[in-house]
């Protein structure tokens, strides 16, 4: 995946060239019907607020200024259409650039359509009535795609994006945890990664074929076919086997101010104590040394404060125990069980 350096706001978005995320400003558009050509601006990932005013935007029609008093919300949604321009506001239909510079007259974003695949300034035309709207990935990198909306939610969250779900597994069955998820084809593409139990989502997708590869240190595997997803749809039960087996330990047994402890080895009365910073979703469970599933010791939320739960392991052996906290991986650590 490209490693995006993008130029430098030079107001309160302060981008920098060193900064590894791809900052966006311009979130949907629309062309068709001309009463209803509009573009939505949502500051990510820096959501500060940003006064408008003097700031321009250019298509092939012409330049529009937008009017003194225009103000980006902090973490919220603007919408700029001919309302709140002077000048020439004019989206094409079927092929067109936007630009966007600051009132110094710096760029600052930009998209041309139609353009596929689609990705970080690259979008599909919208259908009459439609949209197209930015999607972001939650990877470290930030990755970004375009895809075609056809009920816009100018001014709120972008929506009607279409995903691939699985697991990532080894050949034992055992989950991998943030394995590299990435899903491609003609239209654009989105990755993710995988959590403690193995599950991605790779979404923000468009109509269209994808190829689903999962990567992870050294190893790179494909899901054999060619996975399809229709407009707004979400294809779940694309799992792919890693070829290596065993689980590896964190360790780490701090994670985001939780904190872990319990004896090793372990005998019949032994309990897993933790201390929750605030209400939690919790799931902690035992795998044996096959990889298999053994015991769920928790699945469910629980209140700030600390807990203990019995482990309660009825044979002697070597046993994994893998703990997320609000669906982020706490622990994976290995369990000696000495039955007397």
């Amino acid at each position: 995946m490209k490693k995006v350096k993008i130029l430098p706001f030079v107001c309160l978005l302060a981008f920098t060239y060193a900064n590894p995320f791809i900052e966006t400003l311009i979130s949907e558009f629309q062309t068709a019907p001309d009463s209803l050509e509009r573009i939505e601006l949502h500051a990510l990932p820096f959501p500060y607020p940003v006064n408008l005013g003097g700031w321009t935007i250019t298509t092939n029609a012409g330049t529009a200024t937008i009017n003194p008093g225009t103000i980006l919300p902090y973490d919220g949604y603007v919408t700029i259409d001919r309302t709140n321009t002077t000048g020439i506001f004019s989206l094409n239909d079927t092929l067109d650039t936007i630009n966007l510079y600051d009132n110094r007259g710096f760029w600052v974003d930009g998209v041309t359509w139609p353009s596929l695949p689609a990705g970080w300034r690259n979008a599909p035309t919208p259908p009459y009535g439609g949209s197209s709207a930015i999607y972001r990935s939650n990877t470290y990198w930030i990755e970004t795609n375009w895809y075609i909306d056809s009920t816009p939610t100018f001014d709120g969250p972008n929506d009607d994006w279409s995903s691939i779900s699985g697991r990532i597994l080894n050949r034992s069955g055992q989950p991998i945890f943030n394995a590299y998820v990435r899903a491609y084809g003609p239209t654009g593409g989105c990755d993710a990664e995988s959590d403690s139990l193995g599950n991605y989502t790779v979404a923000g997708l468009g109509e269209g074929k994808y190829r689903v590869t999962a990567e992870y240190y050294n190893y790179l595997v494909s899901y054999p076919e060619s996975v399809y997803v229709g407009y707004s749809q979400h294809i779940t039960g694309i799992n792919i086997i890693l070829p290596f087996g065993g689980i590896t330990e964190t360790k780490e047994l701090i994670t985001n101010n939780i904190s872990f402890s319990f004896p090793n080895p372990i005998t019949n009365d032994a309990k897993i104590s933790f201390n929750l910073p605030k209400m939690a979703k919790v799931s902690i469970k035992v795998y044996n040394a096959q990889g298999n599933l053994t015991k769920t010791l928790c699945h469910q939320k629980l209140n700030k404060g600390s807990h203990q739960i019995a482990l309660n392991l009825n044979a002697s052996g070597i046993y994994f125990l893998i703990a997320d906290i609000e669906e982020q991986r706490a622990i994976t650590k290995k369990l000696v069980y000495l039955k007397p």
